[in-house]
């Protein structure tokens, strides 16, 4: 499962789709943080964004 974002150069894959999603390393940004459930744990340090994060 993917989505991609206009504007943005690279498609955004869905870890947990992944069969083991441990070799990805673990995620490193959190987008659409507003929609967040309890369920979902954002580990800290982790930089977690309501909406998509600002363009460089």
């Amino acid at each position: 499962m993917t989505t991609s974002r206009p504007g943005l150069g690279a498609v955004i894959l869905k870890v947990g789709t992944l069969g083991d999603p441990a070799i990805c390393g673990g995620p490193m940004i959190a987008i659409y943080a507003e929609e967040e459930q309890a369920l979902h744990l954002v580990p800290q340090g982790v930089p977690k964004f309501e909406k998509p994060p600002p363009t460089r």
